[in-house]
């Protein structure tokens, strides 16, 4: 009884273990600066995620598990730099430092703020999946594959050392002043044997070397995809070492190909760029918006799978 699948899987038509591991177990790629105790909890979070693959509803107690390592690795990083778990309250009792107040504690500067605005985020999904109204299950839908990613990201950068923290906000002001001569420009992506037109630089994280830059392609047929809701998926280029230069942008992918972003100096290319704007503009109110939200919660996701990822390689 307890060792057989749960049927329940084939709603998401998972018929065999290892498609179901595939596809839900998440590990936990983690940089050497990541406390022992934080890895081996998500190693817990592991066991319990794979084990939904007899009983379904343990996958909420991997994901809940997930929520909880988020406090312990703040209060461990709190002890790390020395800021204290209690206080005295004014009958002289100790009580414990709340959880938000912590985050803020720890990070209390401009390159800790993409960190401490994904703490408080889990902190309060944490909040809500801990007091819940009433009693479902969460089930293994894709939103809560790619929150598993989300914590592993933020595990991994809130504990990279605060000078690495800090060159990477150097790094993300300088990148954010270059791109002032990409703006409202037709671009032009270049990766090994692909070429793609850009239409703009929607946004970027910065992860020790390596950027995750959103890029909204020049569509064919933008007005009729969009308006049925299709193929409006975005592009990411990831690059490690950018460098800036006159009206481009270059580096190396993950396997050390070169790759750039450049601005584009074909005329063929500004007509076709021309019919994309086209189509935008006779879009109505309901389905531009629909597209624009629609690329940016796609554009957050992405980042956050391809960074996952990245610390795995």
């Amino acid at each position: 009884m307890y060792y057989k699948p749960d049927e329940r899987w084939e709603i998401f038509r998972i018929t065999d273990r290892e498609l179901f591991e595939e596809k839900f177990v998440l590990k936990g790629h983690f940089h050497t600066g990541v406390p022992q105790d934080v890895r081996e909890a998500f190693v817990t979070v592991e066991y319990l995620l794979a084990s939904a693959w007899h009983y379904w509803p343990l996958y909420d107690e991997g994901v809940n598990k997930a929520l909880r390592l988020i406090e312990i690795a703040v209060k461990l990083k709190a002890k790390e730099i020395g800021i204290g778990l209690t206080y005295k309250d004014k009958q002289g009792k100790s009580r414990s430092v709340a959880l938000a107040q912590l985050i803020d504690q720890i990070c209390p500067d401009p390159h800790h703020a993409h960190i401490k605005e994904r703490l408080h985020r889990f902190r309060r999904i944490r909040n809500s999946q801990m007091h819940p109204d009433n009693h479902s299950y969460m089930g293994a839908m894709d939103i809560w594959v790619k929150n598993l990613k989300s914590v592993v990201n933020v595990l991994n950068l809130m504990f990279l050392p605060d000078a690495e923290l800090v060159e990477m906000h150097r790094r993300t002001e300088v990148f954010t002043s270059s791109l002032t001569m990409f703006k409202d420009q037709l671009l032009v992506l270049e990766v090994p044997e692909k070429k793609y037109l850009i239409h703009s630089i929607q946004s970027f994280v910065v992860a020790r070397d390596t950027f995750f830059i959103a890029l909204e392609p020049v569509m064919l047929d933008a007005f009729e995809a969009i308006s049925n809701h299709r193929d409006l998926s975005g592009l990411l280029m990831v690059v490690r070492n950018p460098i800036p230069g006159e009206g481009s942008i270059s580096g190396q992918d993950s396997a050390g190909n070169a790759i750039s972003l450049s601005l584009n100096h074909k005329e063929e290319n500004r007509e076709t760029h021309r019919f994309f704007c086209e189509d935008l503009a006779k879009l109505d109110n309901t389905s531009r918006s629909f597209y624009q939200l629609h690329l940016k919660n796609h554009y957050i996701w992405q980042i956050e799978e391809e960074m996952y990822a990245w610390w795995g390689v």
